[in-house]
């Protein structure tokens, strides 16, 4: 998680992982399993300048299921830094 983590947060590599989401040759499946690969760890890419492009495009895929895991994730990291 660690290196899609950093891919997320480069320049050149955050624009390949936002086109995956995209893209039509890319199966569902897949594409669902990488936004999953974010829970726990959304809050870190979305902070970042970069990353929150991919973190965008994260949101824009996501079911409402999903959304609801990736914002309550959020909430309650952010709540156990207060």
């Amino acid at each position: 998680m660690d290196e899609l983590l950093t891919m997320a947060r480069h320049v050149t590599s955050s624009r390949v992982l936002a086109v995956l989401l995209d893209s039509p040759t890319v199966p569902i499946k897949a594409k669902r399993n990488f936004v999953l690969g974010f829970i726990g760890h959304y809050h870190v890419l979305v902070d970042d300048r970069i990353g929150s492009r991919v973190g965008e495009r994260c949101w824009a895929y996501a079911d409402p299921y999903l959304k609801a895991s990736l914002s309550s994730n959020a909430r309650l990291i952010s709540s156990a830094d207060s």
